[in-house]
């Protein structure tokens, strides 16, 4: 606990020796931090650390809401924590949502910030509707998310939203400087879990896991590859890994084994090697918006004025600015939104998002 507090209190200084810009003070929301991080280092190892490091994230920069979710290479995400989305919006997410997701994007193609915010990502990319239909109807306006990363390319997120404010450069700034010690703390959790049960580790997750050392023995099988991975089956995903530090094959029952190399500081098996099984899920659906609304419109046969004010809604633009923008009045907009519900089926905008993503991802 005193490294902790020790590097806590670095964030507070006038300097950051490290990066030598100055430090932002603690705000006084940020006075329970020491406490809160203190209940985290006491979880390590148990199930009660991933709940305890999201509620320590979302009450120190103002979040009523928090998850936290296992993203892996090939496997859907697995919610870890759930403080956030209803049981419909997770069952809608799980099923079809989590393939529009940006940040499956980033874990399957390559993590480039540890820290950032949704209103960053929307700013920048090019997942404007993901924001405009999936963030306003959860009624979510910003986003704070902070990747912590595991062996075989599974990372988790622990995820902290806001329905009414922006998170700003300063609580971003406070965010990146604890980073590092969120980051050890995670390392932590997942070492003594390792330690702790010996073959434990991911016993809670779709994925199969093994780890064997330098030598080739196995230092941990989760349950699922006990029970899943024959003798001879095991044989023969060593026999594919024998000559390669890290790779990737598919296997029969539409299985894929991948496996990587772990470094010499691996607590467990430094310089052995990690496998991970896993049953792939259909992937990241990576269209541009415009090809988006173009497909929605030829599925529904939509007519040019109504192509366009589906577009508008999926931006959340209100009816008066798109009578502006369309040069129509507004009773006319009325009109052809009531024409377009009809011909959808639908009654709401709700109804809209989840005909139109739904749609789409079937047809991918």
């Amino acid at each position: 606990m005193r490294l902790l507090e020790r590097r806590l209190k670095e964030i507070d200084r006038d300097g950051d020796s490290l990066s030598g810009r100055p430090a932002p003070a603690l705000a006084p929301e940020f006075d329970g931090l020491f406490e809160s991080l203190g209940e985290v280092a006491e979880a390590v190892g148990s199930a009660r650390f991933y709940p305890a490091m999201a509620e320590c994230v979302a009450k120190s920069f103002r979040a009523d809401r928090y998850l936290a979710i296992r993203y892996a290479r090939f496997s859907r995400p697995e919610f870890l924590v759930n403080a956030s989305m209803t049981e419909a919006a997770t069952e809608d997410y799980l099923r079809s949502y989590y393939r529009i997701d940006p940040l499956l994007r980033m874990v399957r193609t390559g993590v480039e910030r540890n820290v950032l915010t949704f209103d960053q990502l929307r700013r920048s990319g090019t997942d404007t509707l993901y924001y405009e239909a999936m963030y306003r109807t959860a009624e979510i306006l910003d986003e704070l998310v902070i990747l912590l990363p595991t062996v075989g390319g599974i990372w988790t997120a622990i995820c902290v939203d806001r329905a009414e404010t922006l998170f700003d450069e300063r609580e971003i700034d406070i965010a990146e400087r604890l980073y590092p010690l969120l980051s050890k703390l995670h390392g932590l959790h997942v070492e003594r879990c390792v330690f702790g049960w010996r073959g434990g580790y991911l016993d809670d997750s779709q994925i199969a896991f093994m780890m064997i050392d330098t030598e080739g023995h196995v230092a941990l099988r989760n349950a699922l590859w006990k029970s899943r991975v024959s003798e001879a089956r095991e044989e023969r995903i060593r026999s594919l890994a024998e000559a390669q530090a890290s790779g990737c094959e598919k296997l029969d029952e539409g299985l894929v084994v991948h496996w990587e190399t772990l470094d010499q500081q691996n607590a467990v098996a430094p310089g052995g090697k990690a496998y991970l099984l896993e049953e792939p899920s259909p992937g990241y659906v990576d269209l541009a918006e415009n090809e988006l609304v173009e497909k929605f419109a030829e599925i529904h046969q939509l007519t040019p004025k109504e192509k366009e004010i589906v577009t508008r809604l999926l931006k959340g633009q209100p009816p008066a600015l798109i009578a502006e923008q369309m040069g129509l009045t507004s009773g006319t907009v009325r009109n052809h939104k009531h024409r377009l519900y009809n011909k959808l089926d639908i009654t709401t905008e709700r109804e809209l998002f989840r005909l139109f993503f739904d749609l789409i991802i079937a047809n991918r």
